[in-house]
């Protein structure tokens, strides 16, 4: 996007307002327009959504639980180093596109 197009996305994005109404359709209201906000992962997906961001947030919470529970029962702050590591699972350009497929958007 050049200088002057990034100014008047900008502005477009300054003037948005969240629909009042809820969960109903669109999430934000424009002037000239609306924006729908909506999620698509390429990572495998059950009933309770994307596996990965499932899996991510519980080692954010664990991680930092840990970090919490070590700062209580030291009785000084001295430096420490700990390392944590996540696995992430596979993903693919099928899962991807079956997402969007899902959403309505054609591939």
């Amino acid at each position: 996007m050049s200088e002057k197009e990034v100014d008047s996305f900008y502005e477009l994005l300054s003037n948005t307002k969240v629909n009042q109404n809820g969960t109903t359709f669109p999430d934000f209201i424009i002037d000239k327009g609306f924006i729908e906000h909506f999620e698509v992962t390429s990572s495998l997906q059950n009933k309770k959504g994307s596996k990965q961001k499932t899996a991510s947030i519980k080692f954010a919470k664990s991680s930092k639980n840990f970090f919490e529970q070590t700062m209580k029962e030291s009785e000084e702050y001295l430096p420490r180093s700990q390392s944590f590591k996540q696995d992430f699972e596979e993903h693919s350009k099928k899962i991807y596109k079956n997402q969007l497929k899902k959403i309505g958007i054609s591939t």
